[in-house]
């Protein structure tokens, strides 16, 4: 199917840019956490969800990270493998990734009209799927007809009602970390976070934590591990012998075996202990996986926009980091790589913890150019954010226009500062191009 011409169905897109358009129209969230309709989409599309295997990712910083280590190691070990991500950086397409390559745009493109047509009928019954659990059918859709061994897949947002949660019982469950974020929707406390979240756990498989699990989180994954007869895996640091990071990355020696991470930060090497341990669970399961596989994965993993170095003489950043948790890991990766004369560009989402995620790191600021991703309803307002950042930062100045706001923070720096961007994958999507095009005139090599 995947060679051949689009069907004609009804609605049906004549491009991916069109897809991609009618997907970004659909309703983000649902009145009431349900999976009532992603279980009418599957059955319409004739359960594509029950002809993969999958690896399920969850939790609340690292899933990305994570997922970017397992798929690497195992198209190490010469297995077809699906990585499902989200939110995607330049490219919609990055979402939807098989051995290292986005889906071509004319299979989204095909694919999208069937789940439009499946979706159409949905809506008949009862409402229209959500932008998130189309693209999820979307992918599912395209695993189940690509020759595909295992399927690295990421939840959204939660857990128990995530579209991604329409899967059978996975392979494995890796959930990295527990932390405060999107409170709005999923509770205010770790446990009422932590319940959602390990909602993915189904039973007959092992689950991953990673290491520093807060130990009320940490509970709830315990029990949830008891009521599905699943075996709990806690990933520890009495298995790690040695860490040295820098600006190239860390090496560690974790379970006897000596390991180069591709990802920079010392946050990574808690993602890099959850990831080496579901893959050692792998073996159990049917997807055997050699030390030279997980070695080379872990080194040859790649992902945009995490602590991504774009430039030298400034030291320029690109992060991601936008709640508490995430920002104070970047802070302790910072100082780690010994930057020094931080000058930010910050833009958040409105519906983030702000106040908190930037106290973990505007003291440690030189200075703040305070901007927002274009066309982002949800983005804070630049006034707005600004005022919580002068808080901590004595220099603080508001550029909306955020291309002209890093224009303003690199015309700041000295040779031997850092300008460093986060506070938003939105706001990374938006100024990697241009960081790009500054660092080696646009050419995006994955690193």
């Amino acid at each position: 199917m995947m060679g051949e011409e689009r069907n004609s169905l009804p609605g049906g897109f004549d491009s991916c840019q069109q897809a991609v358009d009618y997907i970004h129209s659909l309703h983000r969230f649902s009145r009431k956490p349900e999976l009532t309709r992603m279980s009418m989409l599957m059955d319409r599309l004739g359960h594509p969800e029950k002809k993969s295997r999958f690896i399920h990712v969850a939790g609340t910083n690292g899933k990305g990270s994570v997922s970017a280590f397992l798929a690497a190691m195992l198209r190490q070990q010469g297995y077809h493998v699906g990585l499902y991500t989200s939110p995607f950086i330049v490219d919609f397409r990055e979402r939807i990734q098989l051995d290292g390559e986005m889906i071509p745009p004319d299979t989204l493109a095909r694919l999208a009209s069937e789940v439009r047509a499946a979706g159409d009928q949905v809506e008949r019954e009862l409402e229209s799927p959500r932008e998130f659990e189309f693209v999820t059918a979307l992918a599912l859709l395209y695993y189940s007809r690509v020759p595909c061994d295992v399927v690295v897949l990421e939840v959204g947002l939660g857990g128990r009602f995530d579209a991604t949660n329409i899967i059978p019982p996975p392979l494995a469950v890796v959930i990295p970390s527990i932390g405060l974020d999107h409170t709005q929707l999923l509770g205010n406390t770790l446990e009422k976070i932590a319940f959602e979240k390990s909602g993915v756990i189904k039973g007959g498989h092992p689950v991953v934590v990673g290491p520093g699990m807060d130990p009320q989180a940490l509970e709830v994954i315990r029990r949830r591990c008891r009521e599905t007869g699943s075996i709990l895996v806690e990933s520890t640091p009495a298995h790690l012998c040695q860490v040295r990071c820098n600006r190239e990355g860390s090496r560690i020696r974790y379970r006897g075996m000596d390991l180069t991470l591709g990802l920079r930060g010392a946050y990574q090497v808690n993602n890099a202990m959850a990831a080496v341990d579901a893959a050692l669970c792998l073996e159990g399961r049917g997807v055997p996986l050699s030390p030279q596989a997980i070695a080379a994965g872990i080194r040859n993993a790649f992902l945009p926009a995490r602590l991504e170095q774009m430039g030298c003489a400034p030291l320029i950043l690109l992060d991601g980091a936008h709640n508490p948790p995430g920002v104070a890991a970047l802070r302790d990766s910072l100082m780690e790589l010994g930057a020094r004369n931080i000058i930010a560009v910050v833009g958040m989402m409105a519906d983030k913890n702000c106040q908190q995620a930037l106290d973990q790191l505007t003291p440690f600021l030189k200075g703040c150019v305070v901007t927002a991703p274009p066309d982002n309803p949800r983005a804070l307002a630049p006034r707005q954010l600004a005022m919580l950042v002068e808080r901590c930062c004595g220099h603080v100045e508001v550029e909306p226009d955020c291309r002209k706001a890093l224009e303003r923070a690199l015309s700041l720096a000295g040779p031997e500062d850092t300008v460093l961007v986060f506070g938003s994958l939105y706001l990374a999507s938006a100024l990697r191009p241009m960081l790009l095009e500054l660092r080696d005139g646009g050419k995006d090599d994955g690193r």
